[in-house]
């Protein structure tokens, strides 16, 4: 199946704290990457609504996140013990792929559609981090993945139906 949603988390993933942010090195192009390659990103954060989008309109000013996410992104309500895929709305969660730096957030039955990231702070803010950039080849590796199997099962199919057109001559002609 198909990834149809890209869920980040926002804190630690994207940028420091929602109170005071400072936006992760490479995010303006990650996320610029992200809204041309994935139908649909959502924000899956354990900051409320109001805090993530002041937190994502201050770095909309400060030219580190695209109008296109500002205008794309979904944000997934949720409480509770894990970020859990089932709450993503309109699909199922073999559809999402989650983008998070803390372990402990991740549902048990989904890490297999977990894309892990080290943690982004104020103690290491200090340019060198490239981790977007390590996050956006494993995602190219996914979705590449999923582009395979669709080729692979399209390519099934056409076998599929040019066997069963090959049989019907052959049946005919007895």
């Amino acid at each position: 199946m198909s990834i149809r949603v890209l869920a980040l988390d926002l804190e630690g993933t994207l940028l420091t704290v929602t109170y005071n942010p400072v936006p992760r090195p490479g995010l303006r192009e990650f996320l610029t990457y992200c809204c041309a390659n994935f139908p649909r990103v959502a924000l899956f954060t354990a900051a409320d609504r109001v805090s993530a989008m002041e937190a994502l309109q201050e770095c909309l000013r400060c030219g580190a996140v695209p109008l296109a996410f500002m205008e794309k992104v979904e944000f997934v309500e949720w409480e509770g013990e894990y970020k859990d895929l089932r709450l993503v709305s309109d699909c199922q969660p073999s559809e999402v792929l989650l983008v998070d730096d803390n372990a402990s957030w991740i549902h048990p039955e989904q890490r297999d559609l977990w894309v892990p990231i080290a943690e982004f702070s104020s103690r290491n803010a200090d340019g060198a981090d490239c981790e977007l950039e390590r996050v956006q080849s494993v995602l190219e590796a996914r979705r590449g993945i999923d582009r395979g199997e669709a080729i692979v099962a399209e390519h099934l199919h056409v076998e599929d139906g040019a066997a069963k057109e090959k049989k019907k001559p052959s049946q005919n002609a007895f």
